[in-house]
């Protein structure tokens, strides 16, 4: 039987790498100015912090390693480019003068960049590995997921991770199929640029090893490329982290401090069945309901297959989840490393369930082409809303802001308040202070003569959602919540993420009694 063509690329227009790349970037960085000139995202200080000292001082140690150092020198030539153009604007006159705020959204567009060359990147790995069609599906489900498109409005380095460890994949598939010397090299110090940008990132050697043994067995001679590749990723990482050897001692603590957290536990992000937690989250949320099925039945088609291509491109995800899910910590922004061949593994049993379907039903290319449009508004049509929804979630003010605007106007100057993490910020005549609220009773506020508590679903919420694991922390904000006196309350903006418009609930502290 002559088989049916999956009329996808060829004949429906906008189906083509760069309208996939342009939806891509829209959705990236649709929003990406949220919070400014306040910074709400907790990790981007972070970078930012480091940027700053460096341009400031001239000292490229960043005395900080939690994360490796890579993307740190990379927004330093965004930090100078921002200042020199500030300069042609009269904006500044010297260093002295820069303000952090409009240096944010600059890096934060590099990353919405990083973001959408991963989308392409993985066209490239689908097209090459397969075809063209299952390249451009692979490229359409991860502009889409929403994982990535929220990760990509950030100043943080999961999302430009990811996009190194898609390149040196793809270089390894290419030492699969030629076996050439410099695809060797190139998987190899792109594999050590991704570790640099994030430690867990290194995994991705992973395949090009495999890639070696694959063809290795297939041309019945081992040869020693594999560690040409090997040293190159050492070198990346170097290249990237130079102060991983240059101030050993801060780098290894800085390791040590990442391994231990993450074994030890972070309150509020925590499992002990995190490949369940990862798995459900995947399917609600990062990937979708409508599209994580389709990923499902490409790594089950995969494993059917047991091709040399296969294991290639099922060893890294597959390891990488393993791993993750031993780990007590469950932050959801690991999961962006395998994102790219979670959209190549939907892609392929996408374009299978098509071309079966359509090799057994005789109809025109028109009907043909109505029914694959049909499909893809289906499973498209969630993540597009998703993906929109928080780009106009960030585009509106945040209740940290109107919270910070109310408070100014309407609390007495001179208040004494207390806030917790992820709270509005609070400028003016006030003397202001953090505590974790849930750790006191309402009289030890009223003793210490504070005036008003301010608390932030970013703190409180992710205890009372599992209240039988934190019964402490729950019970502490109760008895809070029940004897202050609700003032102000502003509801959190569900479209974004909890710590950039939370609930924002302000209490009075009732006077002590004292007759």
């Amino acid at each position: 039987m002559k088989k049916a063509k999956f009329f996808l690329g060829q004949h429906i227009v906008p189906l083509s790498p760069l309208v996939i790349l342009a939806i891509a970037l829209g959705v990236r960085v649709y929003g990406i100015r949220f919070g400014l000139p306040h910074i709400y995202h907790p990790d981007e200080a972070a970078i930012v912090g480091p940027v700053h000292l460096i341009v400031q001082t001239g000292d490229f140690n960043p005395h900080w390693f939690n994360w490796p150092s890579l993307y740190i020198y990379i927004q330093v030539f965004v930090y100078v480019a921002r200042f020199l153009f500030g300069v042609s604007k009269g904006s500044y006159a010297s260093l002295a003068d820069v303000t952090l705020p409009g240096f944010y959204f600059w890096g934060r567009l590099v990353t919405a960049l990083l973001g959408t060359f991963t989308v392409y990147v993985v066209y490239l790995i689908g097209r090459k590995m397969f075809d063209r069609e299952t390249g451009l599906l692979a490229a359409l489900f991860l502009a889409l997921y929403f994982l990535h498109v929220k990760d990509s409005h950030y100043l943080t380095v999961d999302v430009p991770a990811t996009f190194f460890v898609a390149l040196s994949f793809f270089f390894s598939y290419l030492v699969l199929e030629k076996n050439e010397t410099k695809h060797y090299i190139l998987a190899g110090l792109i594999a050590g640029l991704a570790a640099a940008t994030k430690y867990n990132a290194i995994l991705v050697v992973i395949p090009l090893a495999l890639a070696y043994v694959f063809r290795s067995l297939r041309d019945g001679v081992f040869g020693g490329k594999v560690w040409l590749g090997f040293f190159f990723a050492a070198l990346g990482f170097f290249i990237g982290c130079p102060y991983s050897v240059l101030d050993l001692p801060t780098f290894l603590d800085g390791v040590a401090f990442d391994i231990y957290h993450y074994r030890m536990g972070h309150e509020g992000f925590e499992g002990s069945n995190n490949w369940l937690f990862y798995s459900r989250y995947l399917f609600r949320e990062g990937v979708g309901p409508t599209l994580f099925p389709l990923t499902c039945g490409g790594v089950l088609l995969s494993f059917a297959k047991r091709r040399e291509k296969d294991w290639l491109l099922l060893s890294f995800p597959l390891i990488y989840f393993v791993l993750l899910s031993t780990q007590k910590v469950n932050f959801v922004r690991n999961l962006l490393p395998i994102l790219p061949f979670l959209a190549i593994f939907g892609a392929i049993f996408a374009r299978r369930a098509a071309t079966v379907i359509l090799d057994q039903v005789k109809l025109a290319r028109s009907l043909r082409i109505a029914l694959i449009a049909i499909f893809l508004i289906s499973v498209l049509t969630l993540p597009v809303v998703k993906a929109l929804e928080f780009g106009y979630g960030c585009s509106q003010k945040s209740t940290r802001t109107l919270a910070a605007e109310w408070i100014e106007a309407n609390i007495p100057k001179g208040s004494r308040i207390v806030i917790e993490d992820y709270a509005p910020p609070i400028s003016g005549d006030f003397e202001v202070i953090g505590f974790r609220l849930q750790d006191h009773p309402l009289d030890f506020y009223a003793k210490e003569g504070f005036d008003y508590l301010v608390f932030s679903s970013g703190s409180y919420a992710r205890f009372f959602k599992e209240p039988q694991k934190y019964p402490n922390q729950v019970e502490g904000y109760k008895k809070l919540f029940e004897k202050g006196i609700l003032i102000k309350e502003f509801k959190a903006d569900d479209r974004v993420e909890g710590f950039l418009s939370p609930t924002i609930k302000i209490f009075k502290v009732p006077k002590l009694n004292r007759g």
